[in-house]
């Protein structure tokens, strides 16, 4: 009996053992989909308000907790949404030197639960903050948090723990540890 080589094979998103790939496809696909609903909003003559009510406030990190309970999958979903076209391209970029650094030394098995513990704890922390400090607490019912910067940022320590004195460019004399202590100053600012 023949069978079609096609058919032996699954499709997929990226090579299935490389899970910062599928990581960066899933986090630039969402941002690409909500996109175009944006276009598609603006197209039909609806204000930007209208698409953030409708689409963007069921997907990012409130920092009220009533709003949070409303919507508690935007634990997840926010780490997996960006509504920048910068914050995208820096979180990218960082995912895949810190993702893949860390996959070459510790498996790609530990990348997908680190990239989710660390969103899951910077958005505990992000709301825990905004209920805590008190010139914080006026803005709630205003202000939501985006992006995967705290899922990176894990990533980041992580692969900074695995191999502090690993070099990312060979000939550039500078430890990974010190990159690590850039970007997080560099996440700190923003």
């Amino acid at each position: 009996m023949y069978v079609e080589e096609r058919d032996k094979a699954p499709l997929s998103l990226g090579e299935e053992k490389n899970m910062v790939i599928q990581l960066l496809l899933i986090n630039i696909t969402v941002f690409v989909l909500l996109f175009f609903i944006e276009v598609i909003y603006r197209i039909e003559g609806n204000p930007l308000a209208r698409y953030h009510d409708n689409v963007l406030s069921h997907l990012v990190l409130p920092a009220n907790i009533t709003t949070l309970l409303h919507n508690p999958w935007s634990l997840i979903t926010a780490m997996f949404t960006h509504d920048s076209f910068w914050m995208i391209v820096s979180n990218m970029i960082w995912l895949a030197c810190f993702g893949t650094m860390l996959q070459n030394h510790a498996g790609r098995q530990r990348i997908l639960p680190l990239y989710l513990l660390s969103g899951i704890v910077g958005a505990v922390f992000y709301v825990l903050g905004m209920q805590i400090i008190p010139s914080f607490r006026e803005l709630q019912p205003f202000v939501s948090t985006t992006g995967a910067s705290a899922a990176v940022m894990g990533l980041a320590i992580g692969a900074t723990v695995v191999a502090p004195r690993y070099r990312l460019l060979p000939n550039l004399p500078i430890p990974f540890w010190i990159i690590t202590v850039i970007f997080l100053l560099a996440n700190i600012a923003t």
